[in-house]
């Protein structure tokens, strides 16, 4: 198991609404002793999202270039979410693309198909659409020497107790990996949907998707929210989690993943520092 951090979490500059360049944001992670870093294709200022740059391709090779120079890989990218990649029928094929040129195992997804008519969810309507949606890209990637990875994710008002979110259970996740085929997908296990699924059953179902296991979003919460905190300030048991992963022998990423809050340039670098000192602890001494 090795350790690596998102790098959109500095994208934007505390107070001024500075964008920092991509380049920037690997460097003050490789700075910090990050050897693997998480590269996002979501955004649309400073990124490398298919569906806002025409010249990601060549965007990602530039890239790729510096950060072999820093000694840096990219271990895993996100996929840009699924509204943005049923605009243009050539973003995902430019984010396979892109994900391979950096070197990426995985380029995790979204499987959230948003397909049910009338307001009736429907597990088998959404697993057959999204799996009809990914399945050409799949292949592409496989081709490519990468894996898609499905994300776990969560539903996101539950006060009615209706479903209305595709892949928020571990069940539906497995089920598109299982339907395109573990030679082609993967999983990506984020622990703070985990969370706000399973509460403190997650342990649970992360054995169940066990064998598909490739990729992590790590960060906490707690009072049920997608809160992205850092890990140690939520409510998840990390070293259930930790000797578990331990156990298992599961030797990917173990992936920070900040998403909300800004820090100010000055604390940036100490935030990095700190954040690699925890994530070492929990790898080398939570067994």
């Amino acid at each position: 198991m090795y350790l690596s951090t998102n790098e959109s979490y500095f994208a934007t500059k505390f107070g001024t609404g500075e964008v920092r360049s991509l380049r920037d944001r690997v460097k003050i992670c490789a700075f910090a002793g990050f050897k693997y870093i998480d590269v996002s294709l979501c955004g649309s200022r400073e990124s490398l999202n298919p569906a806002s740059f025409d010249d990601c391709v060549d965007r990602a090779r530039a890239l790729r270039e510096y950060c072999d120079g820093m000694g840096v890989s990219i271990n895993q990218t996100h996929a840009p979410f699924v509204y943005q990649l049923k605009k243009d029928p050539l973003c995902m094929e430019r984010a396979v693309e892109v994900s391979a040129i950096l070197g990426a195992d995985n380029m995790v997804i979204h499987a959230d198909a948003s397909v049910s008519r009338d307001g009736i969810f429907s597990t088998e309507l959404d697993l057959k659409k999204i799996c009809e949606f990914y399945a050409p890209y799949a292949e592409l990637a496989a081709k490519r020497g990468i894996h898609l990875a499905v994300e776990n994710l969560f539903e996101e008002d539950t006060s009615t107790g209706e479903r209305k979110r595709f892949t928020s259970t571990v069940e539906e996740q497995i089920a598109v990996i299982e339907y395109l085929g573990p030679q082609v997908m993967t999983a990506c296990w984020d622990f703070g949907h985990g969370r706000v699924t399973y509460g403190d059953g997650q342990i649970e179902a992360l054995k169940k998707v066990r064998k598909y296991l490739a990729a992590t979003h790590v960060h906490d919460n707690m009072i049920g929210r997608d809160l992205h905190q850092h890990v140690f300030c939520g409510g998840t048991d990390w070293i259930e989690i930790m000797k578990y992963l331990h156990e298992t022998g599961y030797d990917k990423g173990f992936t920070f993943e900040m998403v909300y809050g800004k820090l100010p340039d000055e604390l940036v670098t100490d935030f990095l520092k700190f954040q690699k000192k925890v994530g070492d602890y929990m790898i080398t001494s939570m067994k």
